[in-house]
């Protein structure tokens, strides 16, 4: 919903691009599937869709999907096989196979991997710096060390670090 989008990204400039960022787009939804996973949770969803909405999307994003039980599935599904279109639906995983099937199949599947550890270094970097976060090689280390290829698990294990001075009492050398 960019109106000024730059080589394909979104501009952070626009307002559409800086409500989505302060959280109060009325055309980003995002729904917590693991605490909101029954039927009433995702037909309340539903009777939204149709809305209109200020951009040119409506953008529904159901994280840990695969938490939905089977009714809420089920009407889930009704909306996916025929979604208006101004609609587009992201469905986020940890766990696709516990999805349906008919649910997947009409889906793209789109894998995330974890990333290459200078890849990482450089945006933890990047955060600590702009957090003003005083980080040095061996706090650098651990927080890549625990996040594992994760950038969530990395943020994390750097901002444990920051909070206790840098001490990782979990390492082992």
């Amino acid at each position: 919903n960019c109106t000024d989008p730059v080589d394909g990204e979104p501009c952070c400039a626009c307002e559409s691009c800086l409500a989505v960022e302060a959280g109060n787009s009325y055309d980003v939804f995002e729904l917590d599937a693991a605490s909101n996973n029954s039927v009433d949770d995702v037909r309340s969803l539903i009777d939204k869709v149709s809305l209109g909405t200020p951009g040119r999307h409506k953008v529904y994003i159901l994280d840990e999907v695969h938490m939905l039980g089977p009714g809420a599935s089920a009407a889930l599904l009704k909306v996916l096989e025929e979604p208006p279109s101004h609609v587009v639906f992201v469905l986020a995983t940890t766990d696709p196979q516990r999805l349906k099937d008919t649910i997947r199949s009409r889906t793209q599947h789109l894998q995330f991997h974890l990333l290459p550890s200078d890849t990482l270094a450089d945006h933890v970097r990047w955060v600590a710096d702009d957090a003003g976060i005083e980080l040095d090689e061996d706090m650098l280390d651990a927080a890549l060390d625990r996040g594992g290829g994760s950038a969530r698990d990395t943020l994390s294990a750097l901002e444990l670090l920051a909070s206790t001075g840098g001490e990782d009492s979990e390492r082992i050398d």
